[in-house]
């Protein structure tokens, strides 16, 4: 079934319901997924970019940062 048979389904279905309480929580529903697909979109456009960094020598080794924290805490 392709997305637009399924969503004339769906339209189908929603017209037929009354209750306004089902009609709410299958709003929340088709909101939350939109949000989370935002938020999905923008964790892989972070992860991209940590990628990128570390491709090009761009980030700190665990070792160097913990070397740097140290000498910053024996520095005060």
């Amino acid at each position: 079934m392709t997305a637009i048979e399924l969503r004339s389904e769906l339209k189908l279905i929603l017209d037929r319901i009354s209750d306004t309480e089902i009609l709410k929580a299958m709003r929340t529903l088709a909101l939350r997924t939109a949000v989370q697909d935002e938020e999905e979109a923008e964790m892989n456009r972070m992860a991209d970019l940590s990628d990128e960094a570390i491709r090009k020598g761009e980030v700190y080794s665990h070792e160097e940062v913990v070397k740097y924290i140290s000498d910053r805490r024996k520095a005060k």
